[in-house]
């Protein structure tokens, strides 16, 4: 089998051969027959400059469109070129295949640059550029075409190189297009190499991708052959390489993601090789693609996904580069608005004088990207696609690294100029009428803003107001805060379910019974994960949310930008004016989200409120320790606390609620909680009663309990509570089997650790008691505390000299007690008794208590009384054998 494949490949491999014969017929003069008069062409002969603008076109100057014919042989020479490539792959003609393709494209290489007077760039619509530059028409007057006027050509301005006049052709003509003309009309088209390349780089074969990667290489090396000293591109190399990159980005937008995977790493080859001054003139065609890969890549396949993302990190760095910091360091790279939570707030305002050097400096820094780039960028700033809005937010704060403009102020000077698209991005539709990705986008496009550029939508703007009322009051009539007679749009819970007024409505709110609305299925949302990105930076990629939960998570952390950008505006707002009529419900959102069940929300809603708590007083004479006055905290908290009145209420994602409140808030509470949470805690001790009130899942009921013992750990002195709450806790160890589930540890031990460990005093005292230290039910727990790394408090306390004492007296009390005694008794007898003091062993040998050291004569005794009884028995033993001999 083997053999017949191989005879096979060596049969089309000749085939190849003889239609290479057949096509590539050049005539005399048409081209140089020798790389030497080929590059001998290149430096007489007059060169294209890549860069063109809309009035250097010839409207009416059309070429004629390809022939059957010509079509027809195109076509056959880039099936050639690729079965040359697929056949490279095949051990048996491999070698072979390899030189007569590094040969094909050579030839067809080197046609383009030499005769690259003959390539005309062209429209969707066949028109022509025929203009040229000055240098190109004083070396060769001849290259003009249709008898034009040679004056008329000299006359057409030179075309620039420099980024800032990008590739513009009339009729949003795609860049890479050409077509031949003078002695190379009707030829085979040397660029349908770059077709057949595109075709093997998007191959299922890696090995075919490889040798296509390959060619590559070999075509950029044959370049620097053509010109060594100049690393910039230009002429004939220059125009095959901007035809190959126009057909890899356009096999980018036309292929399945699970093709293009080749196509994406010849662009960063071809990127690579030639530079960044040569691929920032294609700068917006390449960004565009990078984008759309991005946008492209399935939802479902988190492979894909990373793939996308590496590829426009990758393009990313080449064009624009990075910051240094990013380099050398080893730390990770977050989300700008997850980095908020690990890192302090900055100050709300600036000195005026550094505001105004800062802003002095800016006017003379350079905007890296272009205006096209920034145009695409700002509009997918709110796409409904969770990947493609981390990713801009992360290039903007790349961008804005990398041109060393760290100050808020410098973004805010770039997105000024796209302020009215920004407002009309945000604030055109009314929030509830959009679908729930869409809203999520919006919103957290205003967060990131908000937060880069606090100037740009301050509290004074009516529009920023008015979405966050809309906000505002869409979450609290699905929380039941608030009602509407006429409910419209899509509604989400505090724990991130989604009602629609289309459905069945429920009396008490005017909306739905809510329902879970998120992808397919939850397996497809992707979790956090580091993405290894170029020059060793690590990226974290937030995990991907259902819908609702993330809508909910970003308002949270929408409300706690603005609040730390606007601090003296939000807090100083009268209570008759809008800001301060929504000020109450944003803090009332922040605890109503303390006990919700996503922990993604409840870890937004802490932070806010840590925020908010930490805000200093602008005021230090009054008796306040934070913003928040003391009335609107107790009228949040006291619907928080309602939800603890009965065990039967009391959830997971309640207690953890609470335990975060406590965290805040522990000043507000006394001893009557702990109370309340002991009286719960004591009703786990009966599993039957618990199992039969169905309110939790079977085998989840201990969990309950674990929660209301992690709560003890921050109450406010609560030492009182350490003895119940042992007690409580081995009845509830006892009672732990019968939930119907396994568990090989006490899942009670830990949080009992951690709130023992911050009151030894009371818990040394407790188990060095006479009674409870025998006692191995107290004694186990004991030795198990202390041997858990979370209570260092309380092994140090042990070990100090106090409990030494303790410890002594407690391990050794009848030792001790007889040391004591006969020191008294020593102490209270006559000094002429004849009998000397006895030594301790003797002591201890009078009450019982053997000793290593016992008098000699009596162990003597004892060794001889052992020797006769084993005597005895030998005796006896021999009589009793006698015995049986005689019967």
């Amino acid at each position: 089998m083997e053999k017949t494949k191989s005879h096979q490949a060596a049969a089309a491999l000749t085939v190849l051969r003889s239609s290479l014969a057949t096509i590539l017929e050049i005539g005399e003069g048409d081209v140089g027959t020798t790389p030497s008069n080929v590059f001998q062409l290149v430096n007489s002969g007059g060169v294209s400059d890549l860069p063109v603008t809309e009035s250097e076109f010839d409207i009416k100057k059309k070429l004629p469109p390809l022939s059957e014919v010509e079509e027809k042989r195109n076509e056959t020479i880039q099936r050639i070129c690729e079965g040359l490539i697929y056949g490279s792959v095949v051990p048996s003609i491999q070698e072979e295949a390899w030189l007569l393709l590094k040969g094909l494209v050579t030839h067809l290489f080197l046609i383009t640059v030499s005769q690259c007077v003959h390539i005309k760039r062209i429209d969707v619509c066949g028109h022509v550029y025929i203009g040229e530059t000055k240098e190109s028409m004083n070396a060769d007057s001849t290259n003009t075409e249709d008898g034009e006027d040679q004056k008329e050509t000299e006359s057409t301005p030179p075309v620039s190189l420099k980024r800032e006049q990008p590739v513009i052709l009339v009729n949003d003509n795609p860049f890479g297009s050409f077509r031949l003309s003078g002695p190379l009309m009707g030829k085979v088209s040397p660029f349908m190499v770059n077709g057949a390349l595109v075709d093997c780089l998007c191959s299922r074969l890696k090995k075919t991708r490889d040798n296509a990667l390959d060619v590559i290489a070999h075509l950029f090396r044959l370049s620097k052959m053509e010109n060594p000293m100049n690393e910039t591109l230009g002429g004939g190399a220059g125009l095959f390489f901007e035809n190959l990159l126009s057909q890899l980005c356009s096999a980018c937008l036309t292929m399945p993601w699970n093709l293009r995977k080749g196509a994406l790493r010849g662009i960063e080859k071809l990127l690579d090789s030639t530079g960044r001054k040569w691929a920032m003139t294609y700068e917006g065609e390449i960004m565009k693609t990078a984008l759309f890969v991005l946008k492209d890549s399935p939802q479902e396949i988190s492979c894909a996904a990373t793939e996308a993302f590496l590829f426009y990190s990758r393009i990313c760095w080449t064009l624009y580069g990075g910051p240094n910091e990013w380099k050398e360091s080893n730390t990770l790279i977050y989300d700008v608005l997850c980095m908020q939570s690990r890192t302090e707030a900055p100050s709300e305002e600036q000195t005026q004088d550094s505001a105004d050097t800062e802003k002095e400096r800016l006017e003379h820094a350079t905007v890296v990207a272009s205006e096209a780039v920034m145009t695409n960028l700002v509009s997918e700033l709110a796409s409904s696609k969770h990947l493609v809005r981390f990713t801009v937010r992360h290039t903007f704060c790349q961008l804005q690294l990398a041109s060393n403009t760290k100050s808020p102020l410098a973004l805010e000077m770039v997105l000024k100029k796209y302020l009215s698209v920004i407002k009309k991005m945000i604030f055109s539709k009314p929030l509830r009428s959009l679908p729930l990705p869409e809203q999520v986008g919006v919103v957290e496009a205003l967060t990131f803003i908000i937060n880069g550029a606090p100037n740009l939508f301050t509290l004074s703007d009516q529009y920023l107001v008015a979405f966050l009322f809309e906000l505002i009051q869409a979450f609290a009539i699905a929380d039941g805060e608030m009602k509407d007679s006429n409910p419209s749009g899509v509604f989400v819970d505090k724990n991130g379910l989604v009602a629609s007024v289309n459905e069945p409505q429920r009396p008490s709110t005017g909306i739905s019974k809510y329902s879970s609305l998120t992808h397919a299925s939850k397996i497809f949302l992707r979790r956090e994960c580091v993405v290894y990105g170029p020059h060793g930076t690590r990226i974290v990629v937030p995990e991907e949310l259902p819908y609702g939960i993330q809508l909910r998570v970003s308002a949270l952390v929408l409300f706690r930008v603005v609040i730390r950008r606007h601090t003296s505006l939000f807090f100083d707002a009268l209570p008759s004016t809008q800001i301060g009529n929504i000020r109450p419900h944003v803090i009332s959102l922040f605890f109503r989200s303390l006990i919700s069940n996503p922990p993604q929300a409840v870890s937004a809603a802490y932070s806010a409120l840590r925020d908010v708590m930490r805000l200093e007083v602008p005021n230090p004479s009054l008796s306040v320790s934070h913003r928040i006055p003391k009335e609107l905290l107790q009228t949040c908290v006291k619907p928080v606390l309602l939800n603890f009145r009965e065990y039967t209420t009391l959830t997971v994602p309640l207690l953890r609620g609470l335990s975060r409140l406590l965290s805040l808030l522990s000043s507000l509470f006394n001893k009557t909680l702990g109370e309340k949470l002991l009286d719960h805690l004591q009703k786990w001790t009966d599993p039957d009663r618990i199992i039969d009130h169905g309110r939790w899942k079977q085998g989840e009921e201990p969990l309950v309990a674990v929660a209301i013992i992690n709560l003890f750990e921050l109450l406010p002195k609560a030492p009182h509570f350490v003895e119940p709450l042992i007690k409580t806790t081995i009845k509830l160890e006892a009672a732990l089997p019968r939930f119907r589930t396994c568990y090989a540890y006490s899942p009670y031990r830990a949080p009992l650790a951690r709130y023992l460990n911050k009151h030894p005093q009371y818990v040394v005292s407790f188990f060095l008691n006479e009674q409870r230290f025998k006692n191995p039910l107290y004694s186990e727990v004991f030795q198990d505390i202390l041997k858990r790394d979370d209570t260092p408090d309380l092994r140090a306390y042990l070990g100090g000299q106090e409990c030494t004492l303790t410890l002594l007296n407690v391990c050794f009390e009848r030792q001790l007690g007889i040391i004591r005694a006969e020191k008294a008794m020593a102490s209270t007898s006559q000094s002429g008794t004849k009998s000397g003091p006895r030594s301790d062993a003797e002591r201890l040998h009078m009450h019982g208590i053997r000793s290593a050291a016992t008098e000699p004569s009596q162990r003597q005794r004892e060794i001889a009384f052992r020797q006769e009884a084993e005597l005895k028995h030998k005796k006896l033993l021999m009589t009793q054998k006698e015995e049986r001999r005689t019967k």
